[in-house]
C-alpha cells in the first residue's frame, strides 16, 4: 500500500470529496438519495402494518416487536451511514486510487479514518440485527401455524439455530479484524480486504440460506393443505417475501468482487447493505396485509349475509299473507315478478280417493261386485268415498 509522501500533490478539497465518492461503483449522492426513499418507504409500511393490526386485533404481537426493533435498527444504520458516508468511500477509495494519499487534500481527513473502526463495527452489528430481527418476525408469524405438524416444527428449530448461528458470523465479520487495522496509517491492511472479502461472501451464501429455509416453511404448511392452486399462489406469495432479501444478498455478493486489482468495493457491500435492511423490513411489514384482506373480504360476505336477511324480514309481512289451502301461487308469484322465489310457490292439496265414475255404473244397475249389489238409493251421494264402500264390502 502506498504511503503519503513529503512531496504532496495541490488539489482544492472539493475536487478530493468528487474524486473520494465517484471512484467505486457506486456514487456517494447516489447512496443517499436510494437509502433515504427506502427508509421513508420502509416507515410508511411499518407504520401502516401497526395500524392495521391495532384496528383489526386492537393489541401487537411478538412478531410485530421484532419488526420493531428491525426498523429502529435501520434507522440507527442510516444515521450512522450518512453521518460517515465520506469516510466509508474514503476507506475504499484510497486502496482503489492510491494517488490520493499524496494529495494536499488527504492529511485533513486522517482524524476521521482513525473512528472508521468502531463506527464500521456499529453499522455492521446494527444491519445484520436488523436482518436478522425479520427473520425472527418470520418465524413468530409462522410458529402458531406448525404447532400439529411434527416433521415441519423440527424443521422449523433447525431453521432458528442455523440463522443464530448466521447471525453469529456476521458478529464475528464486525469484531474478528481488528488485527488487519494499522494504527500508524490508520487504515486496513491489504490482507484485510482480501479476507474480509471471502468472509463477507460466505456470510452472503449463509444468509441466503437462510432466507430459503424461511422461504420453505409456508410452502410446506400448503403443500397438503386442500385449498385451490390459485388460494395457495396467493397466500404463498405474501408469505415468501423473504425471496426479495434473496435476489439483494445476491446482488451484494456479486458485486463485492475486485474491479480494480485485488481491491473489492466496500461502498458497493454498504449499499447493498443497506438496501437489504431496507427491504427486509418492507417485506416483513406487508405480509400482514394478506392477514387483512383475507378478513376484509370474510367480513364483507358476513355482512351481505346480514343485510340479505334484514331485507326478508322487512318483507315479511307481506310475504305472510298465504292462499287457501289447495290454492297455488304461480300464477301471482309470475305476475307480480316473483315466479324466482321458490319459498312462495305451494303445491296443491292431495285430492280424496273417489271413484269418479262410479256413480255412472250404479246407475246401470248392474254394478255387482262380487256378491253385492249397490243402488243409487243405498247410497244418496254421487261420490262414494273409496274407503267408505271397502269398509261395507267387508261387512
Amino acid at each position: 500500500m502506498a504511503t503519503p509522501t513529503p512531496g504532496l500533490r495541490p488539489m482544492s478539497d472539493a475536487e478530493f470529496r468528487w474524486r473520494v465518492t465517484h471512484t467505486g461503483k457506486i456514487s456517494g449522492p447516489v447512496l443517499k438519495i436510494t437509502t433515504s426513499v427506502l427508509l421513508s418507504l420502509a416507515l410508511v409500511c411499518l407504520i401502516g402494518r401497526l395500524t392495521l393490526r391495532f384496528l383489526s386485533r386492537r393489541r401487537l404481537y411478538l412478531d410485530d416487536g421484532f419488526l420493531c426493533l428491525a426498523a429502529g435498527c435501520l434507522c440507527g444504520t442510516t444515521a450512522i451511514l450518512f453521518q460517515n458516508c465520506f469516510t466509508f468511500f474514503l476507506t475504499s477509495t484510497i486502496h482503489q486510487d492510491p494517488s490520493l494519499q499524496n494529495t494536499t487534500a488527504y492529511p485533513p481527513y486522517l482524524p476521521s479514518l482513525s473512528q472508521f473502526e468502531s463506527r464500521r463495527n456499529l453499522y455492521t452489528i446494527l444491519a445484520w440485527t436488523t436482518l436478522i430481527a425479520v427473520k425472527f418476525c418470520f418465524f413468530a408469524f409462522f410458529k402458531p401455524l406448525i404447532r400439529c405438524r411434527r416433521k415441519i416444527k423440527i424443521w422449523y428449530w433447525f431453521s432458528v439455530a442455523f440463522t443464530v448461528v448466521a447471525w453469529a458470523l456476521a458478529l464475528f465479520d464486525a469484531y474478528g479484524f481488528d488485527a488487519f487495522y494499522s494504527t500508524r496509517t490508520r487504515v486496513f491492511s491489504q490482507d484485510y480486504y482480501t479476507v474480509s472479502g471471502k468472509v463477507s461472501i460466505t456470510l452472503c451464501v449463509v444468509d441466503i440460506v437462510s432466507d430459503l429455509m424461511i422461504v420453505s416453511i409456508p410452502i410446506l404448511l400448503l403443500r397438503p393443505s386442500t385449498l385451490r392452486t390459485t388460494t395457495k399462489i396467493g397466500v404463498g406469495t405474501f408469505l415468501c417475501l423473504s425471496l426479495f432479501m434473496v435476489i439483494c444478498s445476491l446482488i451484494r455478493a456479486v458485486g463485492f468482487v475486485p474491479d480494480q486489482g485485488d481491491v473489492p468495493s466496500v461502498s458497493w457491500r454498504y449499499f447493498w447493505l443497506q438496501i437489504e435492511c431496507c427491504t427486509a423490513v418492507i417485506m416483513g411489514s406487508v405480509t400482514v396485509f394478506r392477514t387483512v384482506l383475507v378478513g376484509e373480504k370474510k367480513r364483507r360476505v358476513k355482512e351481505y349475509v346480514h343485510r340479505k336477511w334484514i331485507a326478508r324480514l322487512r318483507e315479511w309481512p307481506r310475504k305472510s299473507k298465504h292462499p287457501p289451502r289447495g290454492g297455488c301461487e304461480c300464477g301471482r308469484a309470475l305476475e307480480e315478478g316473483k315466479a324466482g322465489v321458490q319459498e312462495d310457490v305451494r303445491m296443491p292439496t292431495r285430492p280424496s280417493p273417489t271413484f269418479m265414475g262410479f256413480p255412472s255404473f250404479i246407475r246401470r244397475g248392474i254394478g255387482v261386485i262380487g256378491d253385492s249389489t249397490f243402488s243409487e238409493e243405498k247410497h244418496g251421494s254421487l261420490k262414494v268415498d273409496y274407503n267408505a264402500v271397502g269398509r261395507e264390502q267387508s261387512v
